[in-house]
């Protein structure tokens, strides 16, 4: 399991790196973005130019969630993870990013316990990436690779400029 956390940009987008250099392989990559619903970025678009063996699935409204998480986004975290099951064992796929996932443990709307859980009935072979801040210890410690994004500098202003911020 290859995890990406931090209080850092690039978290996602080292994830997609990642899809990208399986899909030149031919692998099937399939990414889950739990707590992303907006349709207008870069990641999205690209789909349907990618070859059918990557797809994004979200599961978030086009809101940030920072603290007390609404029932329905909670349920729709849980239908995320239930979705990451059916993708694994009955359409088979060699990449699964769980994008944002860690954030969704860290506000309380997945239980960690779960997602261990599901990692470890996964095929050690399955290439497994776990996107987000606050990633909690027991993922960390689990993680064959385990990065932390720091920010150093980010300059923003204004809009969020396509190809980085969307």
């Amino acid at each position: 399991m290859i995890l990406y956390t931090g209080s850092g940009k690039g978290k996602t987008t080292a994830s997609l790196g990642l899809a990208l250099r399986s899909l030149g392989h031919n692998m099937k990559v399939a990414v889950i973005q739990f707590l992303k619903g907006m349709k207008d970025t870069g990641e999205i678009k690209a789909e349907s130019v990618l070859p059918e063996n990557f797809r994004i699935f979200q599961f978030g409204r086009m809101v940030f969630i920072e603290n007390e998480p609404p029932e329905n986004d909670i349920k729709r975290s849980e239908e995320a993870l239930d979705f990451a099951r059916k993708l694994v064992f009955e359409d088979g796929v060699d990449v699964l990013i769980l994008d944002e996932i860690n954030l969704a443990i860290s506000l309380g709307m997945i239980d960690g316990r779960k997602v261990i859980e599901f990692i470890d009935s996964i095929d050690r072979d399955m290439i497994i990436v776990l996107t987000g801040r606050k990633a909690p210890r027991m993922l960390i410690e689990r993680a064959d690779i385990a990065t932390e994004m720091v920010e150093l500098k980010y300059v923003m202003e204004g809009e969020p400029r396509k190809g980085i911020e969307i």
